[in-house]
């Protein structure tokens, strides 16, 4: 159960300062502190996951070793009565909704990104698509569709910039949730063009890093953009998160 899976973040091999949790910072990959503590790890409902940062030509050996952390963590909780399956280490993986992966870069080489689910990333564009072609929606559907959306364009967050008109929508019909209403077209534009740029939803995670952080917000009315430079010290430990 949940109790047996927190006692076992407790496991000699996991440092305790690198555990990712909800609403904290997230711990940097260049900590160091020794082998033993050098794997990032979270556990998510009934999930493990453990990361490790390594060049890519020492690949073979970190996936060695966040390989037996994991074994280690799995003997423990199979020790407290557990059943444990659907174990992975390496490329591809598939966590929490995610996939992890190598595609060609711009330049061929190699590069690793994270994407949905291509399975549960189909089943929303048909979802969406079939507001769009039936022209009706409760607030509760097109919630439902939206929240999806937003779960899928964590890997590009600037996607998010497409929706507008659905909140809107959903907003307008809040007091009756459950009543299918004609679904405006201002919203089925939007939903529309969420599956268009579906099959390009993905992080590079082998991308450079930009020295200039941007923060951007805006409203009915106004809308702002704020940017910096980062001094080469901030931005080396903002890169380790």
């Amino acid at each position: 159960d949940r109790g047996c899976i927190e006692e076992a973040l407790h496991h000699p091999a996991l440092h305790p300062e690198l555990r990712l949790a909800h609403r904290d910072l997230a711990p940097g990959f260049f900590d160091g502190g020794g082998p033993e503590s050098d794997v990032l790890h979270y556990a998510y409902l009934d999930d493990f996951g453990g990361l490790a940062l390594v060049e890519r030509v020492e690949r073979e050996a970190g996936t060695t070793h966040v390989r037996a952390v994991g074994e280690d963590v799995a003997s423990d909780l199979r020790e407290r009565g557990l059943v444990v399956h659907k174990e992975q280490t390496g490329l591809p993986l598939e966590a929490l909704g995610m996939v992890f992966r190598e595609e060609p870069g711009p330049d061929g080489q190699l590069e690793t990104v994270v994407l949905p689910r291509p399975e549960k990333l189909w089943l929303l564009c048909e979802a969406s698509n079939h507001l769009v072609d039936t022209g009706a929606a409760s607030a509760r559907m097109l919630a439902g569709v939206v929240s999806a959306w937003t779960w899928a364009f964590l890997c590009n967050r600037q996607h998010l910039s497409i929706f507008a008109a659905v909140y809107r929508f959903i907003s307008a019909f809040a007091i009756c949730p459950g009543k299918v209403v004609k679904l405006w077209d201002s919203a089925r534009s939007e939903l529309a063009i969420a599956s268009a740029l579906a099959s390009g939803v993905r992080a590079r995670l082998s991308a450079e890093w930009s020295q200039d952080v941007h923060c951007v917000d805006a409203g009915p009315e106004y809308g702002a953009v704020v940017y910096c430079c980062v001094p080469p010290v901030s931005y080396t430990h903002l890169r380790a998160h």
